[in-house]
C-alpha cells in the first residue's frame, strides 16, 4: 500500500475535515517515505504471504461482471495470474492489478460545490501479470441482456451450472 503524502492539502475544503487531523496523525506513525511516496509495510495483508498447506483442488468457476470491483477484482487477479480458476460472463470493473481505497474523503471545488470522493491509499498486487488497463477479461464470455436482468434471468450462473454438468 502506498500514498503519495502524509499530509491532506487544504484540509477545509473536506466534509470529513475533522477526520483528518486523526489520518494524519496515524500517518505519520505509519509511513515510510521512499522516494516519491510513503509505503505501508506493516499492516496485516502487504506482505508477502504462503497459502495454507489445506487448499481447495478441485475446479473453480468465478463468475465475473463489470460489477467486480474493489476487493472482488483483487481477488480475480490473483486468481487469474495463478491460473487457478475459469472465469465466466462479463469484464470485471476493477483493475486485477491496483486499486484505490483506504480511508475516503469527500471534497467540495469551492467554485461549483461539486463533491469528489477521493480514497487515499494505493493497492498494488504483485503479480507476473501485465497491467493493460484492463480488468479480468471472462474465458466464456457471457452477455447481459436488460430483459435478463429485469426479468431476473441469471445468465452468467446458468452458463457457469453447464460447464459444472459437462
Amino acid at each position: 500500500m502506498s500514498t503519495i503524502t502524509n499530509k491532506v492539502p487544504n484540509p477545509e475544503l473536506y466534509l470529513e475535515e475533522n477526520e483528518i487531523a486523526d489520518l494524519e496523525k496515524w500517518a505519520n506513525k505509519k509511513l515510510t517515505k521512499k522516494g516519491n511516496i510513503f509505503l505501508i509495510t506493516d499492516e496485516i495483508g502487504v506482505q508477502i504471504s504462503q497459502p495454507k498447506k489445506i487448499t481447495f483442488k478441485g475446479e473453480l468457476i468465478i463468475l465475473i461482471d463489470g460489477k467486480s470491483s474493489s476487493a472482488a477484482g483483487d481477488f480475480s487477479g490473483l486468481v487469474k495470474a495463478f491460473d487457478r480458476a475459469t472465469f465466466v460472463g462479463e469484464e470485471t470493473g476493477g483493475n486485477p492489478h491496483t486499486n484505490t481505497a483506504g480511508d475516503r474523503f469527500t471534497l467540495v471545488l469551492p467554485n461549483s460545490g461539486l463533491q469528489i470522493i477521493i480514497p487515499t491509499l494505493l493497492y498494488k498486487i504483485e503479480t507476473d501479470e501485465l497491467n493493460n488497463g484492463y480488468g479480468i477479461r471472462p474465458d466464456y464470455p457471457v452477455e447481459l441482456k436488460i430483459d435478463d436482468i429485469l426479468s431476473g434471468k441469471d445468465k452468467i450462473m446458468e452458463f457457469a451450472l453447464t460447464l459444472v454438468k459437462s
